[in-house]
């Protein structure tokens, strides 16, 4: 709760800016959890993303993750993997140049549902990454000088519940926290992201399903890679 109450504050301190660059997204995804066969603890984590800035008129971001999860007794899930993404320049505060950015990464699911409501579930994700970030000393120059590394801890917390057979609500808050950086400067808020969405069921047993809502997303700026200084930016997703 703690960490909830603070990455909020962050959140409207830099909505309170003055010179807050913003633009709206667009993220379609898909999420994969599969289990090697009906009954196996070990299973296949897929995750994967374009992402569009200014609604769908300019590329953002290609994301994709993968992975291993091996399911526990009680319902909870270990997985761990790698991921990449790939980064166009698209706003005033984005780096003038495209540049991929690799991880490993780590994380641990606890599942819960609400004891007076079955239809109920409560999600807690702690998800730890290490990244290796490309940079160049000049745009126009071809290949990159350098890989900046980095460690980001995620910690969101998820409500989801059904209020017809197949037609479900879910909300979540996920906090970025950069827990080590080369460049000591920079502040340990990397994000906020909050989110509403719609859930449609597409089998009765709700393996298989459609979402869609809109997140508000909040950024910490870096103030060595962005043109922008120290600044900050919000952004509104459809995803």
């Amino acid at each position: 709760m703690i960490v909830i109450a603070t990455s909020i504050t962050a959140t409207f301190q830099a909505v309170a800016q003055e010179d807050v660059p913003q633009n709206f997204c667009v993220w379609p995804g898909f999420e994969v959890f599969m289990p090697f066969r009906e009954d196996s603890r070990w299973g296949l984590f897929a995750e994967g993303y374009v992402k569009r800035v200014n609604f769908l008129k300019d590329p953002q971001s290609l994301f994709l993750r993968l992975g291993g999860t091996y399911y526990l007794k009680n319902g909870n899930r270990i997985t761990g993997g790698v991921a990449w993404q790939y980064n166009y320049p698209y706003d005033a505060v984005a780096l003038p140049y495209s540049w991929p950015d690799s991880r490993i990464w780590q994380q641990y699911m606890i599942r819960r549902a609400s004891l007076k409501n079955k239809e109920h579930l409560w999600v807690h994700r702690f998800r730890l990454e290490e990244r290796w970030l490309a940079r160049k000393n000049d745009p126009a120059e071809d290949g990159y000088d350098s890989y900046k590394f980095e460690t980001t801890f995620r910690y969101m917390l998820r409500s989801q519940w059904y209020i017809r057979p197949r037609v479900g609500l879910a909300v979540y808050e996920e906090v970025h926290l950069r827990v080590y950086s080369e460049e000591r400067d920079e502040k340990i808020f990397d994000q906020n992201r909050i989110y509403a969405g719609l859930i449609y069921a597409l089998d009765k047993d709700r393996l298989w399903r459609i979402e869609t809502g809109y997140m508000f997303l909040s950024c910490g700026m870096r103030p060595r890679t962005s043109p922008a200084g120290n600044a900050s930016i919000t952004r509104g997703a459809l995803r």
